[in-house]
């Protein structure tokens, strides 16, 4: 059978599995090469001129969280926001508030949380941005992005009493 004669889904998988393999690959090496930044899996905010003032404003962001979460159950799903999370966020224990989303700002969610959004101004380049809300007991599984052209930052606002077991391993660093 030709690929072209195959299924629609099966012929999807095998571009998405093929794709995925040559942008982890090839092009995962030479985004590593051109960065001008370290290819560590976890970076030193020292790497980022505004992660100081950013983290400063931690207070006021965290403020406007819990009056967020007053309404978490009306919060749309993350995979409601991306259907490519799917995958890994199939229930209901991953909820988000976006402020930046591929680009796009929401204007209504920038003026519901006015710090927030002036901390998220400090930020260049700043393509996605969001409050990540997860409920006790959720387990994010291992999983990473298509490319290394991206830097995701968190910023850790409400972390459980026995923190030590809320942990985030990136790549192999915990």
């Amino acid at each position: 059978m030709s690929p072209a004669d195959a299924p629609k889904g099966l012929r999807r998988r095998v571009v998405k599995k093929l794709g995925k393999k040559l942008l982890r690959g090839v092009l995962h090496d030479f985004l590593a090469r051109q960065s001008k930044i370290p290819n560590d899996p976890v970076l030193d905010a020292s790497h980022f001129p505004w992660a100081a003032e950013f983290c400063s404003r931690w207070g006021a962001i965290c403020d406007e969280l819990d009056d967020q979460l007053m309404h978490r159950a009306a919060l749309p799903n993350f995979q409601d926001i991306s259907p490519d999370q799917y995958r890994i966020s199939p229930d209901s224990m991953w909820k988000t508030f976006v402020f930046v989303g591929f680009g796009e700002p929401s204007e209504l969610n920038r003026e519901l949380c006015p710090e927030t959004a002036k901390a998220l101004d400090l930020v260049p380049k700043l393509e996605t941005a969001f409050f990540s809300a997860l409920a006790p007991g959720k387990h994010i599984p291992r999983h990473r992005g298509i490319t290394k052209g991206l830097v995701r930052c968190h910023l850790p606002l409400r972390v459980p009493k026995d923190a030590e077991r809320c942990v985030m391993n990136v790549g192999g660093v915990r």
